[in-house]
């Protein structure tokens, strides 16, 4: 007999039993365990030494010699992530690490690594829908439309129908996204191919893309190089040709702007609520003003009193006694604590102005504070907005776009989200066919000069419509509009 190999583990073989799920229920979907996960030190494969036959005979008694038997060598069927040990017992195939079972169906090689490596593609019929536990999935062959692979670091190589679902790391496609959905958690997406009637969501990364057709995009960040009727919602975008797409945005870089058939682009710029920032300026600019009437108040009290012909000598007196300059005899001394004891009322009204005054100084230094730190946040709030179109071949049009009481643009399906965008509160910045457009948000919301108790005057109100626009400022834009 030849040398052969013997299992020895269950663990060896796909089990394509529909998934039991732990309330007892049975996902036709899923397989029971499609990609076996072997541990570190699990004897795999064991050699059966080849053994030698006995001679034989012919009918006229001629000896015939046994054949000699195959052997094998189990060094080249030990792939990577394996290692080959030798004991008293036999010859064995070993897991060196914790991993996937692969097995190279052209050599026999049997390997362990740290990624999931599939070339069978995904379908009802090879593997169904895929939740997997290991940190990278390789794929080589085509997934279908209504599978769905969830895992980490997914690597597409075929085309992609159905929808991807990755937890970390990177989603990425060698080839086309057509008809399907990639949601990247935390990671980013690249699409080397076509992506046409899709939904792509990296919701703390970016999406990159070489072209995409009639697809919805959501990101952080969205580079590419050709968009066509896209729905994109994104912070930051930088797109080489855009033509008849939607875009909600703070930052946009357009190389080249067109409409596409009857449909223009438009950009929306997605403005900040400053609302709360105004609200809270209000409130403060009120109490503000009414401190300054009562610091007014005071101030005329204390030069009411101030100017009464008793308190004017009384305190001329007093200054001249604390510079030395004058001395007091004993009968002196009795007179000038009558003149106290009469002008005392007044003093000490005098002092409790004086002290109400020091307080509302402190109390307005706090206020303008205040002013600043909200001045400050709203400029955070605004900073980045600025759209840039160097080229325009067609129908454009660009508009800030105020939030909506209550409305949540992420949870909007492409064609919801498309009307949303269009639409709403705002001013057009640029409509037009040919040229090139630049446009940044300055704030000019104005913060009162350092405060003089005394003498505040009142605040003054800045320029601002009833969107708080601010200073939706530099506008410049060449070409027909």
């Amino acid at each position: 007999s030849d040398a052969v190999v013997q299992e020895q583990t269950p663990e060896l073989h796909r089990d394509d039993a529909p998934k039991r799920l732990p309330d007892g229920r049975v996902d036709l979907n899923q397989f029971k365990n499609r990609f076996p996960q072997i541990s570190d030190g699990k004897v795999l494969l064991k050699k059966v030494p080849a053994r030698s036959g006995a001679v034989g005979y012919s009918i006229s008694g001629e000896a015939l010699p046994a054949p000699p038997p195959k052997d094998l060598e189990l060094q080249a069927l030990a792939g990577p992530g394996t290692r080959v040990e030798k004991n008293e017992e036999g010859e064995f195939i070993v897991a060196a690490m914790d991993g996937f079972l692969s097995i190279d169906k052209s050599s026999n090689q049997i390997s362990i690594t740290d990624h999931i490596v599939n070339r069978d593609g995904v379908s009802s019929h090879t593997t169904g829908d895929l939740v997997l536990e290991g940190d990278y999935y390789e794929e080589y062959g085509e997934i279908q439309e209504r599978r769905l692979v969830d895992g980490k670091n997914l690597t597409l190589h075929a085309d992609v129908f159905g929808r991807l679902v990755s937890h970390e790391g990177l989603i990425h496609l060698d080839k086309n996204l057509i008809g399907g959905s990639a949601l990247n958690h935390k990671g980013d997406i690249e699409v080397a191919g076509l992506a046409s009637g899709s939904t792509l969501e990296a919701p703390l990364g970016t999406l990159r893309l070489k072209r995409a057709e009639s697809c919805l995009l959501q990101a952080v960040r969205v580079e590419a190089e050709t968009l066509i009727n896209c729905v994109v919602l994104a912070d930051v975008v930088d797109i080489k040709e855009c033509d008849g797409c939607t875009l909600g945005v703070r930052n946009a870089t357009l190389a080249s702007s067109d409409a596409k058939g009857a449909q223009e682009t438009v950009v929306s710029m997605l403005m900040p609520d400053m609302s709360v920032f105004d609200q809270r300026r209000d409130e403060l600019e009120k109490t503000r003003h009414h401190l300054t009437q009562q610091l007014e108040a005071l101030a005329q009290d204390r030069e009411t009193l101030m100017a009464l012909p008793e308190v004017q000598r009384y305190l001329t007196i007093s200054a001249r006694i604390q510079r030395h300059e004058i001395t007091l005899n004993p009968a002196q001394q009795a007179g000038w604590q009558k003149v106290t004891a009469q002008v005392a009322p007044n003093l000490q009204r005098l002092a409790r102005i004086r002290q109400q005054e020091r307080e509302f100084d402190v109390t307005m230094q706090a206020m303008r504070q205040q002013l600043e730190t909200i001045e400050q946040d709203r400029r955070v709030a605004g900073a980045g907005l600025r759209c840039a179109l160097e080229t325009i071949k067609g129908d454009t049009r660009v508009r800030t776009r105020f939030p909506e009481r209550g409305e949540r643009l992420k949870d909007m399906p492409a064609k919801t989200l498309s009307t949303a965008l269009r639409q709403g509160e705002g001013r057009v910045l640029f409509s037009g066919a040919v040229g090139s457009f630049s446009w940044c948000w300055e704030d000019d919301w104005p913060v009162p000069e350092a405060d003089t108790p005394s003498v505040e005057p009142a605040p003054q109100q800045g320029n601002q419509d009833g969107h708080q626009q601010g200073g939706e400022q530099p506008v410049e834009a060449h070409g027909q509009g």
